[in-house]
């Protein structure tokens, strides 16, 4: 399909049939006073740049041959706020001249590109909630990585394991259960891992142009693993010049003083009439950092020795050791206006972090000796060539991509003895794609198109089977429909996928159907049914090694053993009664009812929705019947590990291999997950200098057989801003960020150490036989307290708590809540430079976001700037 799609696009003979429009506007500023020499840009929805003009000075504009279809359209003026909003027209709509009013600032982006593929819908028309981060905002807001961005966003958690690694929470799904793209291309590759994972900090802040997220269900539009929600990155566009030469470009650079972290990127751009280009780079360095009072509410010492924070900074200082990282990265652009309605646009993007290390696996709540994730690298390049009124069809998008990415691991236990687990994983995943889009009229729309994903794996330590190949072939069908005066809106979507891994097969047609209705002029009521599924990828088939919670085998390597899906992931986990089976697709049903008002001055969603997860994939604890327990596991030798009361009134037992002394976990279908929440936000302009942006969402979240509240459960949050714009050159911004405090643990919430952080006598005798504690023992004695072991497992964990040596008992047993406050400051200087100032985290309040694996930052300076040429 995709070369037959090439050979079409080339082809001279290929006349248009669908006719042209032409865009009329006129920028004004705040006042109604005309812009003279504003720039404006109409963009399709994947950001391919179609024309520009220049306001003359009656402040108008007009631009002439436009495809017709749904577009952007991003305006630029002198002493006022950039806008970006949608465009739509078509050769038989009424070329009325448009009224643009730029802002002093926009404080919330208007139009979203991802809520519906193809299509450039605004927030309330939107059939699900979305929020845009700029790269403008990425940058000067100095954020660590992509995902830091949406901390203030209604239905996500932003869940960070360790420094440099954010896995956004949507709706409570994270990991492989959220999609990831790049202009429209999948970022997801087989070997994402099941929770939090790191992989979308892979791509620089410099660079994105702007950010999306969406939540709900979307399999129909973008595929498997689209469960929670979807984040996707639009990359920098290349500028042309319609007339002579353009160069330009900026440079920025940020300082943080909570990790003493400082960093810059660059870009340069050269533009003309047929060709534009763009280069950029960016590095930055973060240093151990500091936790708000300087305490680590999970720390290690604090977890098996029960020190508190006083204790733990006289020895180890006020600093999370190893939590320091580096990041590079580069990209490259090139965008051409090809002959007849063509263009072409080559992306590449490099990044690398060093130095990151799994902080919750050493002194942030497992003493290990090592965890260190190497490497971290990826390479993403995109070819995509458009042809725009090929016959029937307005638009006809043909894109292949390389999606390469590097991932390894090197862990050694708490003694230098420890074997040493190292992995190191290639993934390259070529993508074909044609994308077809009919464009009569705002009423009526239509998208189609196939894509193909080939995917080799390559592993040191085989982690996954030698030679995987894992493919993903789909076919799918949008329509959009709308009365006259978009009183009633429709949308329909459906989607055909089938996946291959070695002699597995998987498939499912997945489909949407949403209903819009205009009551007024700026109030939509949306109602949404969808079909959502995720293949089971490498990392649930094949995964053999250790990871987050202990060593993982692959559930077709434990079925024939007879093993037994343990009720959780603890190490005292009860057996379910269920034999392990192979791995079957989880299915999603999501319903949604929501509430949107948006004007020139107020935006406000309410959302409420029901989602069924069935044969809902997770890890779990392997268990065995007490008599017939295995000496070794696909290969790994395995013995017993003590059993819990309750395992042995089962007559069951758990294994654990020479690497982790944990149970052995394997990922199995669990039965029905349901999640359902209450989404709501409101944003306003309150005086023409003064903003007002409020956001709360709760979730509600179980397993529905066993009855058990689900794993990393967001709690309740909410976020509070005031902006304050007296001048289109200055604005200070207040943030108040909560969340409530957690109580709704399961049981692989409590084992884990960062959250319930349980441990045992014999964890404790470990830890104090460990590498890191050798320093501060003398004759048997711990220095800091005088203590040997005995008296601190007694101290610790008395026999009145733990009655055996193997008894788990938890560190916490909800997660606090938290308010923290968040200050910020702008200042443009001249046209062309900007000044960020913040203090974050004002009152230096020790909290986690619920699920981290450490603790969020303690009160920063931070100090960004830009400036452009």
């Amino acid at each position: 399909m995709p070369v037959i799609g090439l050979l079409l696009l080339f082809n001279p003979w290929a006349a248009p049939c669908s006719e042209s429009y032409t865009a009329r506007g006129i920028i004004e500023d705040p006042g109604g006073r005309p812009v003279s020499g504003a720039q404006v840009e109409i963009q399709t929805a994947l950001g391919v740049p179609l024309s520009q003009a220049i306001t003359d000075e009656r402040g108008e504009f007009v631009i002439d041959n436009l495809p017709a279809g749904e577009h952007i359209i991003e305006v630029r003026a002198p002493k006022l706020q950039a806008y970006r909003g949608s465009w739509s027209g078509a050769a038989t709509q009424p070329t009325q001249p448009r009224r643009i009013v730029l802002p002093l600032r926009q404080i919330y982006e208007h139009v979203t590109v991802t809520a519906s593929p193809g299509s450039v819908r605004s927030l309330a028309d939107a059939a699900r909630p979305a929020d845009i981060v700029s790269g403008e905002e990425l940058r000067l807001r100095s954020h660590p990585t992509i995902g830091n961005s949406f901390a203030e966003s209604v239905g996500t958690l932003v869940q960070q394991s360790t420094a440099g690694q954010v896995s956004p929470f949507l709706r409570g799904l994270t990991g492989y259960h959220v999609l990831n793209l790049i202009d429209g291309i999948r970022f997801n590759n087989s070997t994402f891992r099941y929770g939090p994972n790191q992989y979308l900090a892979f791509i620089s802040p410099s660079q994105a142009r702007t950010v999306e997220m969406t939540l709900g269900t979307a399999s129909a539009e973008y595929g498997s693993d689209a469960l929670g929600g979807v984040i996707q990155v639009l990359t920098p566009a290349a500028d042309f010049q319609d007339r002579g030469r353009r160069v330009g470009g900026r440079i920025s650079g940020f300082f943080g003083s909570g990790d003493l972290s400082g960093g810059s990127s660059a870009e340069v751009s050269l533009g003309t009439s047929r060709i534009a280009l763009l280069a950029g780079g960016s590095f930055r360095r973060h240093n151990d950092q500091r936790a708000g009072a300087g305490a680590d509410s999970h720390h290690a010492l604090r977890r098996f020795f029960g020190l508190d924070s006083e204790q733990i900074r006289d020895l180890l200082g006020d600093r999370l050791r190893e939590t320091a990282f580096s990041q590079h990265g580069g990209h490259l652009r090139l965008d051409a206006r090809l002959a007849r309605e063509q263009h072409l646009s080559i992306w590449y993007q490099h990044g690398a972090q060093e130095g990151v290390r799994g902080y919750k696996d050493m002194w942030g709540g497992m003493g290990r000796l090592r965890a260190d994730f190497i490497p971290q690298q990826l390479d993403f390049a995109y070819l995509r060539h458009t042809k725009w009124n090929l016959g029937p069809l307005d638009s006809l998008v043909t894109t292949f991509s390389l999606n390469a990415q590097k991932d390894g691991s090197a862990y050694q236990g708490l003694k230098y003895t420890d074997p040493m687990s190292m992995d190191r994983t290639s993934v390259t995943a070529l993508g074909y794609s044609v994308q077809a889009q009919v464009y009569r009229n705002p009423q009526q729309s239509y998208l189609f198109g196939g894509e193909f994903y080939d995917e080799s794996v390559t592993s040191l330590r085989l982690t996954f089977p030698p030679g995987s190949r894992y493919r993903t072939l789909a076919s799918y069908g949008q329509g959009s429909f709308a009365t006259r005066g978009q009183r009633l809106g429709l949308q329909l979507g459906v989607r055909a996928t089938g996946v291959w891994f070695r002699e597995r097969r998987f498939s499912d047609v997945t489909y949407n159907v949403g209903a819009r209705i205009r009551f007024a002029a700026a109030l939509n009521l949306h109602a949404r049914v969808a079909r959502a599924f995720r293949a089971p990828n490498i990392n649930d088939l094949g995964t053999i090694g250790l990871q987050d919670l202990g060593f993982e085998v692959p559930a077709e390597a434990v079925a024939p053993l007879g093993g037994l899906i343990g009720a959780h992931s603890g190490e005292s986990a009860p057996s379910s009664g269920i034999r392990i089976s192979n791995l079957d697709s989880e299915r999603m049903f999501s319903y949604e009812l929501g509430l949107a008002w948006q004007n020139d001055r107020s935006y406000m969603r309410a959302q409420l929705f029901d989602s069924e997860l069935y044969d809902a994939i997770s890890r779990r604890s392997v268990l065995f019947s007490a008599d017939s327990i295995p000496t070794a596991i696909a290969g790994i030798p395995v013995q017993p590990r003590p059993q819990s009361p309750v395992q042995i009134l089962q007559g069951v037992a758990s294994v654990a291999t020479p690497y982790d002394p944990r149970a052995v976990k394997a990922f199995v279908n669990i039965g029905r997950l349901r999640y359902s929440g209450f989404e709501a936000e409101f944003r306003r302009t309150l005086t023409p200098s003064l903003f007002a942006r409020a956001a709360y969402f709760f979730l509600h979240g179980r397993e529905l057989d066993p009855d058990a509240y689900v794993r990393r459960l967001p709690p309740q949050r909410g976020a509070i801003s005031l902006l304050f714009a007296p001048t289109s050159r200055l604005w200070f911004d207040a943030t108040l960020e909560s969340a409530g405090r957690q109580r709704r643990l399961s049981g692989g919430d409590v084992s884990d150490e960062r959250i319930g952080a349980s441990r045992s006598r014999d964890d404790i005798a470990g830890f104090f036989h460990g590498a890191r504690i050798e320093p501060y023992l003398r004759g048997g004695v711990f220095l800091p307290t005088g203590e040997t072991l005995l008296q601190i497992q007694e101290r610790v964990l008395p026999r009145a708590v733990a009655p055996t040596d193997t008894a788990r008992v938890a560190l916490y047993t909800a997660t606090p809540g938290f308010a923290a406050l968040h200050l910020r400051a702008g200042f443009r200087l001249g046209e062309s430079a900007t000044l960020n100032l913040g203090l974050a985290n004002v009152t230096d309040r020790n909290y986690r976001h619920h699920g981290s694996g450490i603790d969020a930052p303690g009160r920063s300076v931070l100090l960004a700037w830009e400036w452009r040429f």
